[in-house]
């Protein structure tokens, strides 16, 4: 390590396993103390939900309703917004909201609403990485 400045080669196995867990480039996790769908900077701890939408009606993020051209300044950064009205979300996705912010956390992810449901070529290739998804989820709620 000594000869390239202290850096693993490129073609080390701890390197390669850095390489992939590297962060979701398009990852959108909710911010449950501002009710907003934010673009990850892939540094947040976040929960996954995960639970059966169901029958019931779902609001879902649509290309029509995910504004990519609001962007907002938080106090992590410039980040694409979709502004949530809890009233319209299903009960069960309320309530992991809740217990999200209940128990001091800020960050939540749920397929409904952070992955662009008519987008078919978001559709898929999130859900190629669906065990990343959840595996890098602080703790995954489940729902049943």
């Amino acid at each position: 390590m000594e000869e390239n400045g202290g850096q693993l080669p490129d073609d080390h196995p701890h390197q390669r396993n850095m390489k992939d867990s590297a962060p979701l480039f398009n990852l959108r996790l909710i911010d449950v103390l501002n009710d907003e769908v934010i673009q990850s900077r892939g540094e947040e701890k976040y929960f996954a939900l995960s639970y059966v939408w169901g029958t019931t009606t779902q609001y879902k993020a649509l290309s029509k309703n995910f504004h990519k051209s609001l962007v907002e300044e938080h106090e992590i950064g410039r980040l694409s917004v979709l502004r949530l009205d809890r009233s319209v979300l299903s009960q069960t996705i309320q309530d992991a909201m809740c217990l999200v912010q209940n128990i001091g956390e800020r960050y939540l992810w749920v397929d409904v609403l952070c992955i662009i449901q008519d987008d078919p070529n978001e559709v898929t290739s999130t859900l190629r990485f669906m065990n990343k998804i959840y595996s890098d989820a602080t703790m995954t709620i489940v729902a049943a």
